[in-house]
């Protein structure tokens, strides 16, 4: 109902208790003859001067004194008024809703929007979905990579049951470390490039010495090593190495080197090939077991022609043989045999010598006594010596049993049959002979791999 006021007004008095006719007066207008004074206010408007706007939930109208929203805030906004936004890390309709911002960035207060994109393991328009099984990250962009096709923790991407053969840390998105291969990566690759199978350890190119088999994992068979396992072993027991063929024990007869590959040196055979052959015009031996091709030489016999045929000269002894017949008158009938007997005496060196005028000292293994004519020891060379005839010491830098073993002297003062060093060892080695290492070592095997 509107109120008509006389047209000539000229004091308006306002008692401080009718707040609510300010806002009338502010509704006056004046017509031709009558002011009209309005007792409503502006749809959307509040406050003092109706300068406020609403800010309510679906457009509604607020409060004209107190701006208050009768059905609430619209999303993103808080308070009586509405006038305030959700508090940082908080959006939506009564600020409710928890932002999921990556870093915790604080999101749109209005619809959740993530700025720089939303935490791991989330996505959507608000970053409110969690990522869908078999993905992680942020933005749910990565795939997971699981053994048995596991899903995997969607902020971390972590597998709890680990990963597929091949692969190795939290996310299984690492291929195994260069050289292995399999589950946790812990099998070795044996290729003879970096072509390995991070899965199956299958090797592109082929397997290195010693190994065969679809993944080279497979050791030669007894007796052969090397590329393809194509070479044969010459070992005297089953220690040959699979990769190079060295054999831990020495070879077998008629063969020598690192790997026994080689045969024995012309004019040598049988075990370590310390036996002589003793062939006709110095003809070579069979090296395993020294037959000769054309026969023995002078003086020799036998298989191996290794057994002495003793011929010496004869010694004549003057004999008369004086026989009685019989006395014919008064005469003594006598016949009388005059002749030489040949008799052959043969006289060997003493034992430890031999030679011309046996004047040579025989250097044997547990003092064997050597071959009388050439010195050769049957079971092989004192310690300390080495050569046919046992008389050459080991050379230089050995020493020991067949030579086999390796000085460590600061000098050339190492003692042939016990590798004593008589000014000290070189550094890293200690003890009598000089053969202990002072550090700790490990072996390995090599497949190209230690």
């Amino acid at each position: 109902m509107d109120y008509i006021a006389p047209k000539h007004v000229d004091v308006l008095v306002l008692k401080p208790a009718t707040r609510f006719m300010a806002h009338v007066l502010e509704a006056v207008h004046l017509d031709t003859g009558v002011t009209t004074v309005s007792n409503s206010v502006l749809p959307g408007k509040y406050g003092s001067g109706c300068n406020e706007e609403c800010n309510c939930r679906d457009k509604d109208v607020c409060d004209r004194v107190t701006g208050i929203c009768p059905h609430g805030c619209p999303p993103g906004f808080t308070s009586g008024t509405c006038k305030e936004v959700c508090e940082e890390g908080t959006y939506g309709l009564h600020c409710n809703k928890t932002c999921n911002c990556i870093d915790d960035d604080n999101c749109n207060p209005i619809h959740g929007a993530c700025p720089r994109g939303c935490a791991t393991g989330y996505t959507g328009s608000d970053c409110q979905e969690q990522c869908s099984p078999g993905k992680y990250g942020s933005g749910c962009n990565e795939e997971c990579n699981c053994r048995d096709k596991d899903v995997c923790d969607r902020v971390t991407g972590i597998c709890p049951h680990g990963c597929p053969p091949g692969f190795t840390s939290g996310t299984c998105k690492e291929v195994c470390p260069k050289g292995t291969f399999g589950d946790k990566c812990h099998k070795q690759c044996h290729c003879i490039d970096d072509s390995c199978n991070p899965a199956y350890g299958t090797c592109a190119h082929g397997c290195v010495a010693g190994y065969r088999g679809k993944s080279c994992q497979e050791s030669c068979p007894k007796g052969t090593y090397g590329d393809n396992c194509s070479k044969t072993c010459h070992c005297n027991d089953d220690s040959c190495n699979p990769i190079y063929g060295q054999c831990a024990h020495g070879c077998v007869a008629g063969y020598q080197g690192i790997n026994c590959q080689a045969f024995c040196d012309e004019g040598t055979y049988g075990l370590h090939c310390n036996k002589t052959c003793n062939c006709i015009d110095d003809d070579n031996c069979n090296p395993i077991h020294g037959a000769c091709p054309r026969g023995c030489a002078t003086g020799y016999r036998g298989s191996d022609c290794q057994e002495l045929i003793v011929e010496d000269a004869p010694v004549f002894v003057k004999v008369v043989v004086v026989i009685f017949v019989g006395v014919v008158a008064n005469w003594v009938a006598v016949v009388v045999f005059d002749f030489r007997l040949a008799v052959f005496l043969s006289k060997f060196c003493e034992e430890g010598t031999y030679g011309l005028h046996c004047n040579k000292t025989c250097n044997c293994i547990d003092d064997d006594n050597c071959n009388p004519i050439h010195g050769a020891c049957p079971r092989g060379c004192a310690t300390g010596y080495t050569g046919s005839d046992c008389q050459e010491l080991c050379p230089k830098g050995t020493f020991g049993d067949k030579c086999h073993k390796q000085c460590h002297c600061i000098d050339d003062s190492c003692n042939p049959a016990y590798g004593t060093c008589a000014h000290g060892c070189v550094a890293g080695y200690r003890g009598k002979s000089c053969q202990e290492c002072e550090y700790e070592t490990t072996d390995y095997t090599i497949g190209i791999m230690k």
